[in-house]
Parts: structure tokens; C-alpha cells; sequence
């Protein structure tokens, strides 16, 4: 495995964590506020995000954009020499990616 395909690998990985947990508050912590009540899912909250919540989440968050920005950063500069660049993969980002000026278009009456 290139170190490319493991960056994009890892990256995807933290990625899928990230939505993951993401999901788990979504569908599994906030139906259980309408059940338990909002006070005792307040103390669950606070006792879960004040806890452990103080560090894994920023720390899975910081992880998953280092990795993101590395595997981008590898394959851009593995890939810049190839036929296929950045601005030329596709059609649409043609005229984008021009340092000159678009041809001015005669306005119909």
C-alpha cells in the first residue's frame, strides 16, 4: 500500500468516526432527552461531553483534518504531473482556471 492510498485510507477512516458519533448523538442521545427528561439529560450530557467529551472530541476533530489536508496535499503533489491536473479534471472548472481575462460576449437587443 503507497503512502497515498494509506493517508486516504486513514483519512476516510477518521472521517467515518467523525459521522459516527455524529449519527450516535443524533439518533440514539437526543431521542433519549424526550424519555428521561431534560434535566437528567442535561447531567448526562454535561457528565459526558465536561468528561471525556473535553478531549476526544477535539482531538478526533484536529486528527481528521490533519489527515483530510495531508491526503489532499499528497495527492495533489503526487498527481501534479500527470495529464490530469486540479483545474483540468473537469469541463466546468475550464473557465476558472484561465489567468486571462473571458472573452467579452456582444449583448443581443
Amino acid at each position: 500500500m503507497s503512502g497515498l492510498s494509506l493517508l486516504a485510507f486513514l483519512a476516510a477512516a477518521a472521517n467515518g468516526l467523525v459521522a459516527g458519533v455524529s449519527f450516535e448523538v443524533a439518533a440514539v442521545k437526543l431521542p433519549a432527552r424526550r424519555r428521561i427528561g431534560s434535566v437528567a439529560y442535561a447531567q448526562f450530557a454535561r457528565g459526558a461531553d465536561l468528561g471525556n467529551g473535553k478531549v476526544v472530541y477535539p482531538a478526533l476533530a484536529i486528527v481528521t483534518a490533519l489527515l483530510t489536508f495531508a491526503a489532499t496535499l499528497v495527492a495533489y503533489l503526487h498527481l501534479a504531473g500527470s495529464a490530469i491536473t486540479w483545474r483540468s479534471a473537469s469541463p466546468r472548472s475550464a473557465p476558472f482556471s484561465t489567468s486571462r481575462q473571458p472573452p467579452r460576449l456582444p449583448r443581443s437587443c
